[in-house]
């Protein structure tokens, strides 16, 4: 299946109703995309369970943090995973805190200085070899 099926496909299952997994909005110009949460470079198919529902915005500043800021990167793989395995719609009593938690995330990432970032991008080749994955 190609990246727009699959991504259909989740957008039923998971019902975004107007923001990504990053917490962004969704618009006309900002649409949502097809994530691999395994690496396309790394092996990853384009399935339902290795997805990610995130906005065309959302996913360039996810593809900055890989190269950049890996540990940011692998924080934001494993919410993704997160939201993956409930195989449907956030349930309500849990979306106010993983918002919340996406949120802080962002701020710790961008505002707060809670992570370190590479002035040159990171090899995916030394990468590979250092991943570490936090479930």
């Amino acid at each position: 299946m190609n990246n727009g099926t699959v991504l259909n496909k989740m957008i039923n299952i998971y019902q975004p109703n107007g923001r990504d997994w990053m917490g962004y909005k969704m618009t006309k110009d900002n649409p949502y995309t097809y994530h691999h949460i395994k690496e396309k470079r790394n092996g990853g198919g384009v399935t339902i369970a290795n997805g990610a529902i995130l906005t065309k915005q959302a996913h360039r500043d996810l593809n900055e943090l890989d190269q950049y800021c890996p540990e940011a990167y692998e924080d934001y793989q494993a919410v993704f995973r997160y939201i993956n395995s409930l195989h449907g719609p956030i349930p309500e009593d849990i979306y106010d805190e993983l918002m919340e938690y996406i949120e802080e995330l962002a701020l710790d990432i961008y505002e707060r200085n809670g992570y370190e970032f590479s002035k040159r991008p990171v090899s995916f080749k030394k990468k590979r070899e250092q991943k570490t994955f936090k479930l």
